[in-house]
């Protein structure tokens, strides 16, 4: 069984593409330290992308990563299960337009969980605070968000 999770893993490294994991590797990554979730049947993920100018990349990181993220991680159980289903991914070139891509994946979506940099950032700050939050990750982006909602086939 490790043979199969490994290939599938090479697999993926080395394509670049979301290959279907066996039914039984999914369990077996998701029982490790570092979970692997996947949606289920059924289920409805969000893929969002964000669209940030090189000279703000940097600046970016760092509000999701040491400003947002920790919210999550430190609120109630249910942010705390969405930071754990919530990919974070970080662009490895250039855009032809000069922008880089970072990308979000919730895998699944967590119901009754609000995941706008917002409310997000209201759960800890006051509205001056979150105000400025807010102006800073605005300054970031290169145009809007483009989400894709999608439902997880049964492959």
């Amino acid at each position: 069984m490790k043979r199969k999770i490994l290939g599938a893993v090479i697999v993926l490294l080395f394509t670049g593409l979301t290959a279907p994991v066996p039914a039984q590797a999914q369990t077996e990554m998701k029982m490790g330290s570092a979970a692997c979730f996947r949606a289920e049947k059924g289920d409805t993920m969000w893929v969002i992308l964000n669209q940030v100018k090189a000279d703000k990349c940097d600046q970016f990181e760092k509000l999701i990563q040491e400003v947002c993220w920790p919210i999550f991680e430190a609120s109630e159980p249910q942010y705390q299960k969405a930071a754990h289903h919530t990919r974070f991914l970080l662009p490895v070139q250039m855009n032809k337009d000069s922008t880089f891509t970072y990308i979000f994946i919730m895998d699944p979506v967590i119901r009754g969980v609000d995941y706008q940099f917002g409310s997000v950032l209201k759960m800890k700050y006051d509205e001056s605070e979150t105000d400025q939050y807010l102006k800073q990750i605005g300054e970031c982006f290169a145009g809007p968000q483009i989400m894709f909602p999608v439902v997880q086939s049964g492959h």
